[in-house]
């Protein structure tokens, strides 16, 4: 019988999840992949059940950056919360690398806002952008900019591709905000784009957006969703799998199947793992699980985990109610070799609140040779959930995330298995813990989680 979460095991599910095509959302590929994980769940003897979430995708049609009067085009993406609109004026250059600036007594008014950022673990960009009131584009859209261009963090002059949803909650404070266009330029057009300001040009840049009929599905072809046919209106679907233990503490495993291009860093891997710890248990008796396990397999967290938000709303009250540890798994192993100069693969990226459980985390990390750089939870996918609940992501963090370049020959299966295993001792250990305990260590206060990410950045 093959060992689940072997080398051998884990890197044979990356690679049936990859070979199902580019997991967008809205595509024929998520619900294969969705399908694949129902049937898994249900082979494995767990009481499983699909929520299906409706969504409209936001989807830029055309776009462009560049110095006014001329035909220079940047290599660039729309930020995927920003308007449609076509602006040119004068641009000021701001640096955001060590965090958010304060732009009170600068006029802005007319000016596209030229932001240097730096990106925590090569993805988490230091403008703020994913906080409560937006970040930098916020307090630009406050003080009168007419537009917003961010440096990318990928490496050479490419972009990561970005579409998420947009008409969720989660999303509300840069929705309202969406005001003006915004962009994401190449590393090297962004150091020309500053050059030619500092000489005195304007800066032209462009969004068009296409909006989905009301009442009606629009198929669309390639643009900001890369290659291939997208539904704008789709729905997405979560599986959920039930594994019963002696008592109703939830401990509950999550991991995302849907991906931008083949996804195999992100995040076969994490599902790969997630299959694997499955297997683990549900080859043991009942009496051996001291816990209750909650597999989720999620369908929408690259357009924003706006399904995380019905998962929160719909299970508050029961699984949540009840859950002692939520394990995120995202981007499990990547080839370190792989990363460009300059770049790198940032391993044991660990966002977590809770004291007592980032003590059992660290511990079997360090123990298997994983490395940590803490970031902590409203800088993640965990940030989502109710702040009694005790959670943790572990991931790493690739150079070149969200690119053509994440294949499943980025994924080195002896460092797969080394992180499947760090998991397992994890999760047997929270088996056996003060569930009680783990409940009571609550979440620091927002401020000091942004306080600590802006050292991180720091140093």
């Amino acid at each position: 019988m093959t060992e689940p979460l072997g080398a051998s095991a884990l890197i044979d599910d990356v690679r049936t999840i990859v070979g199902f095509g580019w997991r967008r959302n809205g595509c024929p590929a998520a619900r294969t992949a969705a399908e694949f994980m129902r049937t898994r769940f249900e082979s494995a003897g767990l009481e499983t059940s699909v929520e299906t979430w409706p969504f409209n995708m936001y989807y830029p049609r055309e776009w462009s950056v560049g110095v006014a009067g001329t035909d220079e085009e940047a290599n660039s993406i729309p930020i995927w919360y920003s308007a449609a609109g076509a602006v040119e004026g004068p641009a000021l250059h701001i640096d955001a690398r060590r965090g958010v600036p304060d732009l009170s007594g600068i006029d802005l008014s007319g000016r596209i806002l030229l932001v240097d950022v730096d990106y925590v673990g090569n993805f988490l960009p230091t403008d703020g952008s994913s906080s409560a009131d937006a970040g930098l584009y916020g307090a630009a859209v406050r003080a009168g900019a007419i537009g917003y261009i961010r440096r990318a963090g990928a490496p050479g002059n490419s972009v990561m591709l970005m579409h998420l949803a947009q008409n969720f909650a989660t999303h509300a404070a840069p929705a309202r905000l969406g005001g003006i266009p915004a962009l994401t330029v190449g590393s090297a057009d962004f150091t020309r784009l500053v050059e030619k300001v500092a000489d005195g040009a304007d800066i032209r840049l462009n969004i068009a957006l296409c909006e989905v009929p009301k009442g009606g599905d629009l198929l669309v072809d390639g643009g900001a969703l890369g290659p291939g046919s997208h539904l704008l209106r789709a729905t997405v679907d979560d599986v959920i799998g039930v594994l019963p233990g002696c008592s109703d503490e939830v401990i509950v495993i999550a991991a995302h199947y849907d991906s931008t291009f083949d996804g195999a860093v992100d995040n076969a891997t994490g599902c790969a793992v997630l299959l694997g710890l499955l297997g683990h248990f549900a080859a043991l008796d009942r009496s051996d699980r001291p816990k209750t396990l909650v597999f989720l397999a999620s369908g929408a967290h690259d357009t924003g985990d706006f399904d995380l938000y019905h998962f929160v709303e719909r299970h508050r009250e029961d699984i949540l109610a009840r859950t002692v540890a939520f394990n995120w798994l995202d981007h499990m192993a990547a080839d370190a070799a792989e990363a460009a100069p300059g770049n790198t693969v940032a391993h044991g990226v660990l966002a977590s609140e809770n004291a007592v459980l980032r003590s059992h985390v660290v511990d079997h990390l360090e123990s298997a040779g994983i490395p940590i750089h803490p970031l902590l939870g409203p800088a993640s996918t965990i940030g989502h959930l109710p702040p009694e609940v005790p959670s943790y992501n572990i991931t790493l963090a690739p150079s070149w995330y969200h690119s053509p370049e994440d294949t499943v020959e980025k994924v080195p299966a002896a460092a797969l298995a080394t992180m499947a295993a760090a998991q397992l001792r994890i999760v047997q250990e929270l088996m056996v813990s003060d569930g009680a305990e783990l409940r009571a260590a609550n979440r620091e206060p927002q401020d000091s989680a942004a306080a600590a990410l802006a050292a991180a950045v720091a140093s």
